[in-house]
């Protein structure tokens, strides 16, 4: 009796140590899924937040490709600003010449008073806008617009860096400035030199025996030739 008691003893404390691990098993298996489940709860409203301020992060990435188009812009802006400022740097140079060629009659007497004008001379009252679809179509355009003090159309005769762009009021007027007074009376070309099918230099000579000047014009991406060189 005393024997069959002990074995009921030993069977009730065996069932009771398995079933407290088992318990204390489950209570750990619920703290780490309690834990796990407060982890996901605080990434999920970190994310909420994240995406609360994926609007604003957008604009300010739009923002900064704005700024980085604008910047990209601006060295080639200068270069045309630059080489607007030489052409009027260069037209200068040209009204000086023509006033140096007008008064050469003055200073020399009359030996060339007798000399024929150069072959094909065109008049300064013959001047027309012949356009731009040769290089000598564009030297008469341009000095066409020289005559009529046409700022817009004299500078559209320029190979400029941005094909697509216009002068600004400030720009025509000062190219206005500096075709003041241009007293030619005409010019002729002299001479002609084919560089390749898009490159052509040619001689223009706007007095009867007169310094002949060159010019160099380009074809442009529209097809249409435009003065590249200074002259």
């Amino acid at each position: 009796m005393k024997k069959a008691l002990s074995i009921v003893t030993v069977l009730i404390a065996v069932a009771y140590i398995g079933y407290m691990a088992m318990n204390r098993h489950a209570i750990s298996q619920a703290r780490e899924e309690h834990t796990f489940l407060v982890n996901e709860n605080q990434e999920a409203q970190r994310l909420v937040e994240e995406n609360k301020s994926i609007p604003q992060l957008r604009e300010q990435v739009a923002g900064v490709d704005v700024l980085r188009k604008e910047n990209a812009e601006l060295p080639g802006l200068r270069n045309e600003a630059r080489q607007l400022r030489r052409k009027v740097e260069e037209l200068d140079k040209l009204k000086s010449e023509n006033q140096r060629l007008l008064a050469t009659p003055k200073q020399t007497g009359n030996a060339k008073a007798g000399a024929p004008m150069p072959e094909g001379f065109i008049s300064r009252a013959a001047l027309v806008d012949a356009g731009m679809s040769t290089p000598e179509a564009t030297v008469q355009t341009f000095f066409w617009a020289l005559t009529h003090e046409n700022a817009e159309r004299g500078m559209q005769c320029f190979l400029l860096l941005h094909p697509g762009s216009s002068p600004s009021a400030a720009e025509q007027e000062e190219f206005r400035r500096a075709m003041r007074d241009q007293r030619f009376p005409g010019f002729a070309i002299a001479e002609k030199k084919v560089m390749n099918d898009n490159e052509v230099e040619l001689g223009v000579q706007s007095t009867a025996g007169g310094v002949v000047q060159k010019m160099v014009l380009k074809r442009s991406e529209t097809g249409e030739w435009k003065l590249e060189q200074r002259f």
